[in-house]
């Protein structure tokens, strides 16, 4: 077995040459052995992508086609996704013929509500009295967290993206996006909850080299009607720790976003 990850690596050293049961490789470095003729996959009969949600949220997606594209299609395929988004649904049907899906949970859920709870838990232990409102909340549940958020008795709420459309509170004052959305849609519909009907509000959100994918929309989205600080269009794997605040354009008059990359 043979492993070979991100960092640079002597081509003299690839030891598929001789021959290998198992290769475990980042799509890059794959990619690097293919093109300098140390391997090739004409033999490959199973086929494993793991962290596939991942991979598309680093921009993986071409590089991943180009190597299923070497591999006979009589392979048996295995992929593996934490969460389930349209993209990666779309990606399988590519790769995957009849195949059998075994879901852990539900295959609508976005967030990861292990790290959610976590968040209301540590709230509460902090002496905040928070609420959280998720999928698998009962209607009568999710009823009575929102008359508590409405009457200010819980001004702090922790949410899936179930929320984020749904939801309809005046005097919103911030919302902070913990992790970012899977697309920009949602990431419009999120910041929405706040600056609403008239009033002002703020929006934070975590932004990291995993979601560098959507720094060009991100950059459109801002520039309606303003300018866009450079650091925002620098955005990016690499990019220096930083924090961005601007106002956003027309369709979000009353927001104010601010960025931290980490």
């Amino acid at each position: 077995m043979s492993r070979y990850d991100g960092r640079a690596s002597d081509p003299g050293s690839y030891r598929e040459r001789r021959g290998a049961e198992i290769v475990i490789a980042t799509p890059g470095r794959l990619i690097d052995m293919l093109e300098s003729h140390h391997t090739n996959l004409r033999r490959v009969t199973y086929l494993v992508l793991d962290e596939a949600d991942r991979m598309m949220d680093m921009g993986f997606d071409q590089q991943i086609r180009k190597i299923v594209s070497q591999i006979l299609p009589d392979r048996q395929t295995l992929y593996w996704s934490a969460t389930w988004p349209k993209e990666v649904e779309q990606l399988a049907m590519q790769f995957l013929f009849n195949p059998y899906k075994v879901i852990v949970g539900s295959i609508d859920l976005k967030a990861n509500l292990a790290i959610h709870q976590q968040i209301t838990r540590q709230l509460r232990l902090d002496g905040w009295p928070a609420l959280s409102i998720d999928g698998d909340k009962s209607q009568a549940e999710r009823d009575w967290f929102l008359s508590e958020f409405k009457s200010g008795k819980s001004p702090l709420m922790t949410a899936t993206d179930v929320a984020a459309r749904s939801l309809d509170v005046k005097d919103v004052k911030y919302v902070i996006n913990y992790d970012f959305p899977r697309s920009l849609e949602d990431y419009v519909h999120r910041i929405g909850r706040t600056g609403r009907a008239g009033a002002k509000g703020t929006a934070y959100s975590f932004f990291t080299a995993a979601n560098a994918r959507f720094a060009n929309d991100l950059i459109k989205i801002l520039e309606a009607g303003q300018k866009v600080s450079p650091e925002i269009a620098k955005l990016g794997p690499g990019a220096p720790h930083l924090q961005v605040c601007s106002r956003l354009g027309p369709a979000h008059a009353n927001i104010s976003e601010c960025w931290f990359t980490i």
